[in-house]
């Protein structure tokens, strides 16, 4: 890992970029910027509300269980804004890859640059390392699609079937853990697993692990980026 959060190094990335004269490479360096920065603080937002939500449910002693409230939009909508800024992240580092090997500039997302790189035009462009990894991780017949969960949640909860109204999580759950300091108690919320398969996970560890996951793709893009990263910084004269 570099040594500076993905968000910091890409910021950086846009200032390097923006200091060489290259305005629309610096311009993709800092949406990509904004969108970690942005994720980070949605999935903040849904921590602190699973936090409230079991104080909440200690203090009005719940029983092990399944429950729902009013409370439980907060946490719908900072989980649906923490896909949708994962998934912007993930097309703002496939339109960088796509500037590596002389794509058109609307090719702007990764569905858009795989579709360009099976075109004639596409076959022909040089490897790239981001591409490879982009690609690798939202090949669905892979062991490891990370990419293609992370599209299959945001369209989902996004344009099919908000979280508030999947069968799964339009609940909460008091759940009782053991550990080696005793029983704790948990709040969790299920979601489906993957398209197409009937077993559910726990939601937020879920998307607390693609966000480490998109942290740690936008840290090996930032090392086959055209600019180092340099830190900003002030001269004064006198």
């Amino acid at each position: 890992l570099l040594q500076h959060q993905p968000a910091d190094t890409w910021a950086m990335i846009e200032h390097s970029a923006r200091s060489a004269g290259d305005n629309d490479y610096a311009a993709l360096a800092q949406n990509v910027s904004v969108s970690l920065r942005a994720g980070g603080i949605r999935l903040r937002d849904a921590s602190d509300q699973y936090h409230l939500q079991l104080i909440a449910a200690l203090n009005r002693k719940q029983k092990p269980g399944r429950f729902q409230n009013v409370a439980m939009l907060d946490l719908h909508l900072a989980f649906h804004s923490l896909l949708a800024e994962l998934a912007s992240a993930r097309d703002y580092l496939a339109s960088v890859a796509g500037t590596h090997v002389g794509a058109p500039a609307n090719i702007d997302a990764l569905n858009r640059l795989t579709s360009w790189l099976k075109r004639p035009a596409g076959q022909t462009v040089p490897s790239d390392l981001l591409i490879s990894t982009l690609l690798k991780a939202s090949d669905e017949s892979g062991p490891d699609p990370w990419l293609s969960d992370l599209g299959y949640y945001r369209n989902m909860f996004l344009h099919n079937k908000p979280l508030a109204t999947n069968e799964h999580a339009r609940w909460l759950s008091m759940v009782e853990s053991t550990t080696t300091h005793g029983n704790v108690m948990l709040i969790e919320m299920q979601i489906p697993l993957r398209s197409g398969l009937l077993h559910t996970c726990e939601a937020l560890r879920s998307f607390v692990d693609l966000h480490a996951r998109m942290c740690r793709l936008a840290d090996f893009g930032a090392k086959h980026t055209k600019y180092a990263p340099q830190i900003p910084h002030v001269e004064i004269a006198g």
